[in-house]
């Protein structure tokens, strides 16, 4: 099994392990359905940015895709949740959106130092 299939299954894992992590929460009535729904859409983005990181997708262009699709899915969660819910506030929100993009700066610095070395 190579370096991307293990990524794939290990993506797909996690996915459904904070499937029912948030879900169990809302079943426990900590969050509501919505925030519960939205707090799974924000672990699937960063669980994008992860996997691009780590350096499984097979090619540079498809790192990329991954990395921006985790970005745009977690920074418009965020916005979604500081807008509908009580779980976060907007500054809160903002706040962790900037370093999303902060890390994902050095992980796209970090990858270039490393292909060129």
């Amino acid at each position: 099994m190579n370096k991307s299939d293990m990524a794939y299954y290990l993506g797909y894992i996690t996915l459904f392990i904070m499937l029912g992590v948030w879900m169990l929460l809302w079943a426990m009535k900590v969050i509501g359905f919505g925030d519960a729904f939205l707090l799974w859409l924000l672990s699937a983005g960063v669980l994008l940015i992860i996997i691009s990181a780590s350096g499984a997708a097979s090619t540079m262009g498809s790192a990329n895709f991954l990395l921006g699709t985790g970005l745009l899915l977690s920074v418009f969660t965020l916005i979604m949740l500081a807008l509908t819910s009580n779980a976060i506030g907007g500054l809160i929100g903002a706040a962790v959106g900037i370093i999303l993009i902060g890390i994902i700066g050095l992980v796209l610095l970090y990858r270039k130092i490393r292909q060129e070395a």
